[in-house]
């Protein structure tokens, strides 16, 4: 015999991160809707706590934070806790008990008033639908509820047929509190929001609640901090996506690197004659951002797989708490390997990804070395080389290009002193522009005292700018 149909809500929202903001503000419309559709306008005397909920994520410590009821016989509650990373808007919507009556669609219906659809910033939500179960001879009722696929049938009549998976019956677990759980309607592996069956002894009434509700003394209860950790699993998830997108980088950053070594590896003539080198300039720039971001979103991957090994640890942690044993397809077990799977998949991400880290890597490296080889000599005393030969257009071409990379300040005359003017020889630089001082200065060193003058500046400009393709242009006096 059943009766007390209840209805138990968790809605979990990130604390921080892009999505935080719209997941609270969800919340705070949730928590405004229980005050004016399900009446819910009162403090709970016995927690002591404010109704109205802070206006932005609190930095405070764990713990409730607000909560609010509807007076009456019945119990219509909500409150929120801040439970580490989580923000947790929990209701418990439960009617005076009537013997043999058990509907969760009126239920569902007023929440549903309440909350809408759930957004896709929220790290997930729970809906429980629990209740009570004697014995039809009315004697004391058993100590335990076994998740049996003949019970979970006799309350399949009282939900949505459409909310029902085949064979959920048969994939229920009995909790080591003595409880029997199923996930009638289950879904895909990211799904934002779940469903669940409890079934209690009808004398346990506390301790059901205590279980998936609150305990007494105001703390966090063992079922809703399993399903923050399980929804964490999942809104990781949801973020990850299967690794798609990730896969694609890789690639890209594959084939950018392989045009890179292709490139690199020609010859200066067929670069000079083809116009390549812009391009090997172009692709490296490009193999350059893409090992930055790839760097980047391999840290971030790392952080999600130990955010998830945590939380499958988490759950595991709480389940051997209460002596629960689980299997590998009910909603226990199934999170637990769930968990398991998505740990496996980030591993074999982040080894592909640093791999391909570690190519891209080793291309530029070459590229690097490659430059280095071809710079132009400094100028020496003694035989002197033989200067770039630049036509007047080029060389007012390489005045406007240093003057625009190094201006007239402390990098402007640090390299002219590099290329072997001493700084007691620099024109002072104040009243004239860029292009006038350094016009003085390549002036000086024509007149004798650099070495190959243009070759010299040019080599070293280059080294303080390798990938310019201005400069390397006219380091080759095309």
């Amino acid at each position: 015999m059943f009766s007390g149909a209840e209805l138990v809500v968790h809605l979990f929202a990130p604390t921080d991160g892009p999505r935080a903001v719209a997941a609270y503000a969800y919340l705070r419309e949730v928590w405004a809707g229980c005050r004016e559709h399900l009446g819910m306008a009162e403090p709970v005397a016995a927690l002591g706590l404010p109704v109205v909920m802070p206006r932005s994520v609190p930095a405070s410590p764990d713990g409730l934070l607000a909560a609010q009821e509807r007076p009456g016989d019945e119990v219509f509650q909500a409150v929120v806790r801040l439970e580490h990373d989580l923000v947790c808007l929990s209701a418990v919507l439960a009617p005076v008990p009537e013997p043999g009556v058990v509907d969760w669609v009126e239920l569902r219906a007023a929440w549903n008033t309440v909350a809408g659809a759930m957004p896709s910033a929220l790290v997930g939500a729970v809906l429980i639908c629990q209740v009570h179960v004697s014995r039809p001879d009315g004697t004391s009722p058993p100590p335990l509820v076994s998740a049996s696929p003949d019970l979970a049938e006799a309350l399949a009549l009282s939900l949505p047929p459409e909310e029902q998976r085949g064979g959920w019956a048969e994939r229920g677990v009995t909790t080591g509190s003595g409880f029997a759980l199923w996930e009638p309607g289950g879904g895909r592996d990211d799904r934002i929001e779940r469903m669940l069956l409890v079934a209690a002894p009808s004398d346990r009434d506390a301790g059901l609640s205590d279980w998936t509700w609150i305990r007494a003394d105001g703390s966090v209860a063992a079922l809703p901090q399993y399903l923050g950790h399980a929804a964490k699993l999942r809104y990781h998830l949801r973020i990850w996506d299967g690794g798609g997108g990730l896969r694609e980088m890789r690639r890209n950053l594959d084939e950018s690197a392989r045009q890179l070594r292709e490139a690199a590896l020609d010859s200066g003539d067929e670069q000079r004659s083809t116009g390549r080198s812009t391009s090997r300039d172009d692709l490296l720039a490009r193999v350059r951002t893409g090992v930055v971001d790839l760097g980047a979103v391999t840290s971030r991957l790392g952080e999600m797989r130990h955010s998830v090994a945590i939380a499958a640890e988490n759950m595991r942690a709480i389940l051997d708490a209460e002596r629960t044993s689980t299997i590998a397809h009910d909603p226990l077990g199934d999170d637990l390997a769930l968990a398991e799977h998505v740990v496996r998949q980030l591993d074999a991400d982040l080894d592909f990804l640093r791999l391909a880290v570690e190519r891209a890597s080793s291309v530029v490296a070459l590229v690097d070395r490659l430059v280095e080889d071809h710079l132009p000599p400094r100028g020496q005393p003694g035989d002197p080389p033989a200067d770039v030969p630049l036509t007047p257009t080029a060389r007012r071409e390489l005045r406007d290009e240093l003057a625009s990379l190094f201006g007239t300040g402390t990098a402007a005359t640090e390299l002219v002193e590099d290329a072997g003017l001493p700084r007691s020889r620099h024109r002072a630089s104040a009243g004239t522009s860029a292009q006038e001082w350094w016009a003085e200065q390549l002036r000086e060193m024509e007149n004798g005292a650099v070495v190959a003058p243009y070759r010299t500046i040019i080599a070293v400009a280059l080294r303080r700018y390798p990938y310019n393709s201005t400069l390397r242009r006219l380091a080759r006096g095309d």
